[in-house]
C-alpha cells in the first residue's frame, strides 16, 4: 500500500489549499512519533485492471478505487483505454491512473495544531472527480462576481452536420471569437465565462457541441443574437438567452457544466470517445472574456 508519511515529504502543489502548508517539522524527542499514515482501503474482491499497450496493469491502490474513483470505474477503465489508443504521452496515462494514490498531511498556517490530509489529482480534462474539484473552485470563484450584477445566461450552438469533432470545435471557438468583436457585443456585454459542453447523437451520427456562458452586461436581444450568430456561422441560429434570476440559480449552472469533462452520448463508443480524446486536446473548456 502506498503510504503518506508525517511529515509528508512530496507536498501537494493545490490552489485550492491556500492556508494549509505541508507538515515539516522534526518529531519531538519527548513525545511518541506519529507513525505513517497508513490509508488502508476496505477489503474487496475486485481488482481494477487497466489495459496500457498490451499489458495488464493491475491498480494496487484500492484507496482511490475504492474511494476517489468509486463512483466511475467503468468508466474510468473506458476513459484509460481510450488514452492507450490515441497513444496519449507516457506521463499523462500515469498520471490519470495514479489520480488519488497519495495523500499528504497538511498543517495549517493560521492554527498549526489544526491538520487535515489531502489526496493526490491528476487535474486530467477527463477524470470526473479533478472536474468536480474544478467546477466547485470555479463556482466559488463566479459567485463572488454575481454580486449586484446583472447577468444572463447564454447558449450557442452549432448546426450538426457530418464534419469530424476537430473542424467543428474549430468553428464554434472561431466564431466565438468573431462575436465578441462585433459591435452589439461590446456594447452591451462586459464579460462572463463560458463552458464547453460535447454531445453526441447516435441516431444521426453527428456531433453537437455548444457553449454555455453566464454574461454581465446589458440587455441583449435574443433577435440581435440569432442575427449575429448566424452572420458569423453562416448555417446555425438556434440560441437560447435567459435573465439570472437568483445567485444560487447562477452557482449551480456554472457548477452542472464546468463538471462535465465528457458525455454519456459518447463514452461507450470507442471510436467516438478516441475523436472526442484527440480533438479535445489543448482547448480550452472553460474560458473567461472581458473584464472576468
Amino acid at each position: 500500500m502506498p503510504r503518506a508519511s508525517y511529515p509528508a515529504t512530496n507536498p501537494p502543489q493545490f490552489g485550492a489549499l491556500a492556508g494549509w502548508t505541508v507538515d515539516h517539522q522534526p518529531v519531538r524527542e519527548n513525545r511518541s512519533p506519529l507513525p505513517p499514515a497508513l490509508l488502508e482501503a476496505p477489503e474487496t474482491d475486485s481488482t481494477l485492471d487497466l489495459r496500457w499497450r498490451g499489458r495488464d496493469i493491475e491498480d494496487p491502490y484500492f484507496l482511490s478505487t475504492t474511494f476517489r474513483h468509486s463512483g466511475w470505474v467503468r468508466s474510468r477503465r473506458l476513459v484509460v483505454e481510450a488514452l492507450c489508443r490515441t497513444r496519449q504521452p507516457e506521463s499523462r496515462k500515469r498520471e490519470f491512473t495514479n489520480c488519488g494514490n497519495h495523500a499528504y498531511v497538511l498543517r495549517s498556517i493560521d492554527d498549526p495544531s489544526v491538520f487535515r490530509i489531502a489526496g493526490s489529482s491528476c487535474h486530467d480534462r477527463f477524470c470526473l472527480p479533478c472536474a468536480n474539484e474544478r467546477a466547485h473552485a470555479i463556482a466559488l470563484n463566479v459567485s463572488d462576481h454575481l454580486r449586484e450584477r446583472q447577468c444572463r445566461f447564454l447558449t450557442l450552438t452549432l448546426r450538426s452536420a457530418d464534419e469530424p469533432l476537430a473542424e467543428l470545435l474549430d468553428k464554434l471557438y472561431r466564431s466565438f471569437q468573431a462575436l465578441r468583436r462585433r459591435a452589439v457585443w461590446r456594447k452591451r456585454v462586459t464579460g462572463g465565462v463560458a463552458f464547453l459542453e460535447v454531445k453526441y447523437n447516435a441516431a444521426k451520427d453527428r456531433w453537437h457541441p455548444h457553449f454555455h456562458m453566464l454574461l454581465e452586461g446589458r440587455y441583449l436581444p435574443d433577435t440581435d443574437i440569432r442575427r449575429l450568430w448566424y452572420q458569423i456561422t453562416g448555417d446555425s441560429r438556434i440560441i437560447f438567452i435567459k435573465m439570472v434570476t437568483s445567485q444560487l440559480h447562477a452557482t449551480r449552472y456554472v457548477t452542472k457544466y464546468a463538471s462535465k469533462p465528457f458525455n454519456n452520448t459518447f463514452l461507450a463508443r470507442p471510436n467516438k470517445l478516441d475523436e472526442a480524446v484527440v480533438a479535445m486536446k489543448g482547448r480550452k473548456l472553460a474560458l473567461t472574456f472581458g473584464k472576468w
